[in-house]
């Protein structure tokens, strides 16, 4: 499953428009008929922390893959795909990805809940 997701990311990055509104922080559609507007909140924290590095992102929820967060992250001078499945908690998906993105960069892991631990 993972690999299909990262070729899925890698194919929707190809798609400008994906990428854009995958990372647009607040986006407000307007409708002509019937007419109304309806505002839009990227739910990934980092998109809307404005972290240039994350380049496209999918979160979700999906009973067979419990919490989900996926993105195309610049990490040093190469792109990345990360798919965090199953998550512990609604904001641990962003946690790991940080994680992630610290031990590439310096070898280093960072701190994990200990109630993350207890599943």
């Amino acid at each position: 499953m993972g690999i299909d997701l990262a070729k899925m990311v890698a194919a929707a990055a190809k798609y400008p428009l994906i990428k854009k509104y995958s990372t647009t922080q607040i986006y407000t559609a307007r409708f002509k008929r019937p007419r109304y507007v309806l505002g839009y909140t990227n739910t990934n924290v980092l998109v809307r922390a404005a972290h240039k590095d994350v380049k496209l992102s999918k979160t979700g929820y999906l009973d067979e893959a419990g919490r989900c967060l996926t993105m195309l992250r610049r990490i040093g001078n190469k792109y990345v795909v990360l798919l965090m499945l199953d998550s512990f908690g609604k904001r641990s998906p962003i946690g790991d990805g940080n994680r992630i993105k610290k031990w590439l960069q310096t070898g280093k892991q960072g701190r994990v809940a200990k109630s993350a631990y207890k599943i």
